[in-house]
């Protein structure tokens, strides 16, 4: 199987527009302000509020406080 999938790879020349590498230049940045604003957003939500705005299944055990709760370091 895996000879299949190396002379496929091996048959492309691999050659990218220089349209599309301008493109993928310009917005890379962009996509990593825009992925650390939703994190750093995600995390403070967490923080202010508690668990109290998790909806899946992990957030049911006792690792994370519920709101209002402070863990002493």
């Amino acid at each position: 199987m895996d000879a299949i999938f190396v002379r496929n790879i091996e048959t492309t020349d691999g050659k990218v527009g220089m349209a599309r590498n301008l493109l993928h230049f310009l917005s890379t940045p962009l996509v990593l302000l825009g992925y650390n604003y939703v994190s750093f957003a995600a995390l403070h939500i967490l923080a202010w509020k508690g668990k109290s705005v998790c909806t899946h299944d992990i957030c049911g055990k006792t690792g994370l406080p519920s709101s209002g709760e402070v863990s002493a370091l």
